[in-house]
């Protein structure tokens, strides 16, 4: 499965914002043509106050973009959670999946996966069979009905997001991609750092 269209949009906003603050900031920093020049504290202090600015964009960035997602779910009678495991399920329908990779790969709680799993077992939209590998181990699939079933739920969004997308400048999709990954590998990197402490 690829970067999430929610995760997207939401870096393509924060890095559109932040190219405008950015802009708006050089413009009253210039006078006649000359920078202001500022005591070097002075300096440390603004920036510091423009990242935490930023940083509380990007969160509230976040929390709007989750916002539009849930409000696309509740139109279409689904709820987000359900909707994301079975995304997952469906981009995994070959190999299939276990309770611990969806875990692993959604990041959601483990009783929200376990009811959602246990809903669509019950509904017939999904089967547990025993692994090859380990037969403690149940592999999820969606069965056929599952797959009918799970595309009328993502198609809908994928159409919504593509139509969003189409919108973007294939230059700006590309710089939000690589802001993205560049954001990814520099908390990993920070929190690698923590962690070694």
């Amino acid at each position: 499965m690829g970067i999430p269209l929610i995760v997207v949009f939401f870096m393509l906003s924060v890095y559109q914002k932040m190219v405008a603050k950015t802009r708006s900031r050089q413009r009253l920093t210039a006078t006649d043509g000359h920078d202001r020049i500022s005591p070097k504290s002075d300096e440390i202090g603004r920036a510091s106050v423009m990242l935490h600015e930023e940083v509380m964009e990007h969160y509230e960035l976040w929390c709007e973009l989750n916002q539009v997602y849930a409000d696309w779910c509740r139109a279409h009678g689904v709820s987000i959670h359900r909707l994301t495991v079975l995304e997952a399920l469906w981009f995994q329908q070959k190999t299939g999946c276990t309770l611990r990779s969806l875990q692993d790969r959604l990041y959601l709680p483990k009783q929200t996966i376990h009811t959602i799993v246990d809903g669509l077992v019950k509904e017939g939209y999904l089967e547990r069979l025993p692994s090859p590998e380990d037969k403690r181990t149940k592999v999820l699939r969606l069965t056929e009905s599952g797959l009918a079933y799970a595309k009328t739920q993502v198609a809908p969004m994928y159409q919504w997001e593509g139509k969003a997308m189409r919108q973007l400048a294939p230059d700006d999709r590309a710089v939000m991609l690589r802001t993205y990954k560049q954001l990814i590998d520099a908390l990993r990197t920070g929190f690698e750092e923590e962690d070694s402490v």
